[in-house]
């Protein structure tokens, strides 16, 4: 079988949803002090399982699969190979940046999770929204579309800690920030917290 082309730039939406759950697990390894400006469901989801965070993204899957597709993307899906192609894994950020796709999304994702785990989809599904968010937005929403929306997730955290280190090492030449004895183990705390809060 060969691999389907995704119509959008980045990754599909599976790929995406797999590049969440990743930040969002690495985020257990941060402080419980780390939180976003958004509020608190980041902090929530944070402490949340693997099985949880897979649960609410299997509904979540489930319904961008099971909603109608606005026209474009329904002639897009035909030239593809037809409804029998999901739409999870053919199309990207896009699909989602539509408004009004998302809020039906989000309504037959509630309809797929047990009574008991609709709070927590409710966060998943909201604090997954800010990866592709458009508009004004806040800089933790931004790193977090970049790491959900990346096609190699492992590159992309290692450019951004070689760019983190590199200012360390600028800031350091110049005198700032903090004593010489520290330096290395708060530049490496500053780093984890950075790269895994997101």
């Amino acid at each position: 079988m060969a691999a389907l082309k995704v119509f959008d730039d980045g990754p599909s939406i599976s790929d995406a949803a797999k590049n969440y759950i990743s930040v969002r697990l690495a985020g257990n390894l941060v402080d419980d002090s780390l939180e976003d400006e958004q509020g608190t469901s980041a902090s929530v989801l944070l402490k949340r399982s693997a099985t949880d965070l897979q649960l609410f993204a299997r509904a979540m899957l489930r319904a961008i699969n099971a909603a109608p597709l606005p026209t474009k993307f329904l002639e897009r899906q035909s030239a593809a190979g037809g409804q029998s192609v999901k739409a999870t894994r053919l199309f990207g950020r896009t699909l989602l940046a539509d408004p009004a796709f998302w809020d039906i999304v989000c309504t037959k994702a509630l309809d797929f999770i047990a009574e008991l785990d609709r709070e927590g989809l409710t966060m998943f599904l909201d604090d997954f929204s800010r990866s592709f968010t458009d508009g004004v937005v806040t800089r933790e929403a931004v790193e977090l579309g970049e790491l959900v929306w990346s096609k190699n997730l492992t590159e992309t955290l290692r450019l951004k800690a070689s760019a983190r280190h590199a200012r360390a090492r600028a800031a350091s030449s110049a005198g700032v920030g903090i004593s010489a004895n520290s330096s290395e183990t708060a530049a490496l705390r500053e780093l984890v917290a950075e790269q895994l809060q997101y």
